[in-house]
């Protein structure tokens, strides 16, 4: 119960949705790079949770606030369950989106985000819908549309336990700071420790396409901004 007084639980069906869409697309890239090994994937897949790990630090920000200052009798009004469900689906929407826009990245430059090509991302309005019109733009939004409401279908019932589960416990404000602070801090923890320590844990690849499939490009990108090799104007 103290994981439900606290609301952590609802943290855990959209950081399935992250690990799930970022599979699939690190999958579909994998497969079609014909240098890589069979035996080459159990490390891929790996280290590229890892990086999808990091990246939700960053995702779950704004889900982590909601959870945190939503008072408990509203919390557990029967109108939050709607309210949690469009979060969801919202989510599954955008993560799906950043997929295809990674997938329609690599086909060009065979990377994930790296710092030039980021660059041009930030500072070139010109640049999104260029990338856009070459994935054909209206076949991407049925697309998204489609496949985001499948992402969270398959978290729906996860997050709907939780939700009724929810509803047996008050959850008080004092049960939530703590938890709240830990995961708002944690991206911050992660780009002093983990980032760096992980890295060098990570094997060094001679292989590029196969370094880039272990990262996370959205992850990769904000590391850039952090390490201010990127500069938004």
């Amino acid at each position: 119960m103290t994981l439900s007084k606290a609301r952590c639980i609802f943290l855990w069906p959209f950081y399935l949705q992250v690990l799930l869409v970022n599979f699939v697309l690190r999958l579909v890239l994998s497969l079609q790079d014909g240098g890589l090994w069979w035996s080459d994937f159990p490390e891929i897949l790996f280290w590229g949770a890892v990086h999808d790990t990091y990246f939700f630090t960053f995702f779950a920000i704004p889900i982590v606030i909601y959870l945190w200052l939503t008072p408990a009798r509203a919390f557990i009004h029967p109108s939050n369950k709607g309210t949690m469900q469009f979060i969801s689906i919202l989510s599954s929407w955008i993560l799906v989106g950043i997929a295809f826009f990674e997938y329609g990245f690599w086909q060009t430059h065979q990377a994930r985000f790296d710092e030039t090509i980021a660059q041009l991302f930030i500072n070139d309005r010109h640049f999104f819908i260029t990338v856009l019109r070459g994935e054909n733009l209206w076949a991407l939004i049925p697309s998204v549309f489609i496949l985001g409401i499948i992402i969270w279908g398959l978290s729906y019932k996860l997050l709907n336990y939780y939700l009724k589960r929810q509803e047996m416990v008050y959850s008080n404000f004092r049960f939530r700071v703590l938890p709240a602070a830990f995961f708002l801090l944690l991206p911050c923890l992660i780009f002093y420790f983990c980032e760096y320590k992980s890295q060098s844990l990570m094997p060094v690849e001679t292989h590029w396409n196969k370094d880039q499939l272990k990262r996370n490009g959205s992850y990769q990108m904000m590391s850039l901004i952090y390490q201010k090799k990127l500069y938004i104007k």
